[in-house]
Protein backbone atom coordinates (compact mmCIF):
# COMPACT_ATOMS: atom_id res chain seq x y z
CA UNK A 1 0.00 0.00 0.00
CA UNK A 2 2.86 2.13 0.59
CA UNK A 3 4.19 2.09 -2.62
CA UNK A 4 0.99 2.47 -4.36
CA UNK A 5 0.59 5.57 -2.13
CA UNK A 6 4.10 6.66 -3.85
CA UNK A 7 3.54 6.37 -6.99
CA UNK A 8 0.53 9.06 -6.13
CA UNK A 9 -2.55 6.73 -6.23
CA UNK A 10 -5.44 7.24 -3.61
CA UNK A 11 -5.39 4.08 -1.44
CA UNK A 12 -7.24 3.61 1.68
CA UNK A 13 -4.98 2.72 4.56
CA UNK A 14 -7.63 0.20 5.91
CA UNK A 15 -6.74 -3.43 5.54
CA UNK A 16 -8.61 -4.66 2.22
CA UNK A 17 -9.79 -7.78 3.73
CA UNK A 18 -11.50 -6.35 6.64
CA UNK A 19 -11.41 -2.83 6.45
CA UNK A 20 -11.19 -2.65 10.36
CA UNK A 21 -7.40 -2.52 10.72
CA UNK A 22 -4.22 -0.68 9.35
CA UNK A 23 -3.10 -2.61 6.17
CA UNK A 24 0.37 -4.47 6.98
CA UNK A 25 2.26 -6.99 5.40
CA UNK A 26 1.67 -8.90 9.31
CA UNK A 27 -1.77 -8.19 9.32
CA UNK A 28 -2.54 -9.28 5.79
CA UNK A 29 -0.66 -12.62 5.54
CA UNK A 30 -0.91 -13.83 8.95
CA UNK A 31 -3.56 -11.94 11.39
CA UNK A 32 -6.21 -11.23 9.77
CA UNK A 33 -8.46 -14.34 10.52
CA UNK A 34 -8.70 -15.88 7.07
CA UNK A 35 -5.18 -16.34 6.60
CA UNK A 36 -3.88 -16.67 10.04
CA UNK A 37 -6.30 -19.73 9.33
CA UNK A 38 -4.92 -20.39 6.12
CA UNK A 39 -1.43 -20.82 7.32
CA UNK A 40 -2.13 -22.71 10.63
CA UNK A 41 -3.80 -25.73 8.42
CA UNK A 42 -0.77 -25.36 6.11
CA UNK A 43 2.08 -25.80 8.73
CA UNK A 44 0.11 -28.25 10.47
CA UNK A 45 -0.69 -30.47 7.19
CA UNK A 46 3.37 -29.68 6.90
CA UNK A 47 4.04 -31.21 10.41
CA UNK A 48 5.43 -27.48 11.50
CA UNK A 49 4.08 -26.53 14.50
CA UNK A 50 5.19 -23.25 16.13
CA UNK A 51 2.78 -20.26 16.14
CA UNK A 52 2.86 -17.46 13.70
CA UNK A 53 4.86 -14.90 13.74
CA UNK A 54 5.37 -11.23 11.89
CA UNK A 55 6.40 -11.08 8.49
CA UNK A 56 10.27 -11.19 9.58
CA UNK A 57 10.00 -13.66 11.36
CA UNK A 58 8.00 -15.89 8.65
CA UNK A 59 10.85 -15.17 5.85
CA UNK A 60 13.41 -16.04 8.44
CA UNK A 61 11.80 -19.21 8.63
CA UNK A 62 11.76 -19.75 4.84
CA UNK A 63 15.10 -19.06 4.72
CA UNK A 64 16.04 -21.62 7.43
CA UNK A 65 13.90 -24.18 5.66
CA UNK A 66 15.22 -23.20 2.07
CA UNK A 67 18.91 -23.68 3.47
CA UNK A 68 18.17 -27.47 4.80
CA UNK A 69 19.24 -30.36 2.55
CA UNK A 70 16.04 -32.10 3.76
CA UNK A 71 13.47 -32.57 1.00
CA UNK A 72 11.08 -31.10 3.61
CA UNK A 73 13.01 -27.85 3.91
CA UNK A 74 12.76 -27.23 0.50
CA UNK A 75 9.05 -28.20 0.34
CA UNK A 76 8.27 -25.68 3.22
CA UNK A 77 10.36 -22.67 1.88
CA UNK A 78 7.92 -23.21 -1.13
CA UNK A 79 4.54 -23.81 0.00
CA UNK A 80 5.59 -20.55 2.20
CA UNK A 81 6.06 -18.46 -1.62
CA UNK A 82 3.10 -20.18 -2.91
CA UNK A 83 0.52 -19.20 -0.13
CA UNK A 84 2.00 -15.44 -0.32
CA UNK A 85 1.58 -15.29 -3.55
CA UNK A 86 -2.06 -16.88 -3.30
CA UNK A 87 -3.09 -14.24 -0.76
CA UNK A 88 -1.08 -11.67 -2.66
CA UNK A 89 -3.22 -12.18 -5.82
CA UNK A 90 -6.30 -12.30 -3.85
CA UNK A 91 -5.69 -8.84 -2.36
CA UNK A 92 -4.91 -7.63 -5.90
CA UNK A 93 -8.09 -8.95 -7.20
CA UNK A 94 -10.04 -6.93 -4.44
CA UNK A 95 -8.13 -4.07 -5.00
CA UNK A 96 -8.02 -3.63 -8.63
CA UNK A 97 -11.39 -5.81 -10.07
CA UNK A 98 -13.53 -5.51 -7.30
CA UNK A 99 -13.67 -9.19 -6.31
CA UNK A 100 -14.33 -10.54 -2.39
CA UNK A 101 -12.38 -12.68 -0.56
Amino acid sequence: MDRLQRFGLDVPNACIFCAALEETLTHLLFDYPITNSLWSRMLNWAGEHTPIGSWQEEVAHAVKWAKQSSGNGGILSSLFAMVVTVIWREMNLMRFQGGQF
